[in-house]
């Protein structure tokens, strides 16, 4: 009689925490259901966030990798884009033991009618399609492939001044081969952009690509 006592106080104890579990259970779900607007614009939030990062902060890793891409793929508009036209006029008139004044000089080269004359003809340039066509037939008849391998270093060089050292793999035809190069990047607020690329010899090899501005 005990014994029955005893397992009915059980069996009402375990039903007891099966309606506390189901209970609580049912208290988050009820939760989930009331906050599931809120829940879903902080998912919306955060996604937004991403993409708006990624569309507006571009690291001088990734300006590297965007120039490559453009050039490789023979886009000149793209490749053109990726670059700060200004910060290559800007770059090749210092020394390397000038660069500490790089951004001081570059922000006067913009305030300048240099910096205007310059701008007038990247736009003229990029606003006429033959002159695109042409360009990018030229980048394709030279078969000539650029992929990074590794991406080695990236060091501040000076202020708004970086170099990405990245190890690289050229193919013009049947040859193939492998070197490490130097790009020069300008950050300016969230966004970077390629304004010179050295090689292992020292040659910039923007004279040629930016030749015509």
């Amino acid at each position: 009689m005990e014994e029955n006592k005893d397992q009915k106080a059980v069996e009402a104890e375990v039903i007891k925490e099966e309606k506390s579990s189901a209970s609580k259970s049912n208290k988050v779900v009820e939760f989930i259901k009331a906050k599931k607007i809120l829940i879903g614009v902080i998912i919306i939030a955060i996604i937004l966030v991403i993409v708006i990062v990624d569309l507006v902060f571009v690291s001088p890793k990734e300006a590297v990798k965007k120039f490559v891409k453009a050039f490789d793929d023979a886009d000149y508009k793209a490749m053109i884009d990726s670059m700060d036209v200004a910060g290559t006029s800007v770059l090749s008139e210092l020394d390397e033991d000038d660069y500490d004044d790089f951004w001081s000089e570059y922000k006067d080269f913009k305030d300048s009618s240099d910096y205007d004359d310059l701008m007038d003809n990247v736009d003229e340039v990029l606003d006429d399609k033959d002159t695109l066509e042409e360009a990018e037939e030229n980048l394709k008849d030279l078969d000539f492939s650029m992929k990074i391998d590794k991406i080695e270093d990236v060091k501040k060089e000076a202020s708004h001044l970086y170099i990405v050292e990245a190890r690289i793999t050229m193919a013009s035809g049947d040859d193939e081969y492998t070197s490490t190069v130097d790009f020069y990047v300008i950050k300016d607020g969230a966004k970077s952009y390629v304004i010179d690329l050295v090689n292992s010899s020292g040659s910039s090899l923007f004279s040629s690509l930016t030749y015509g501005f």
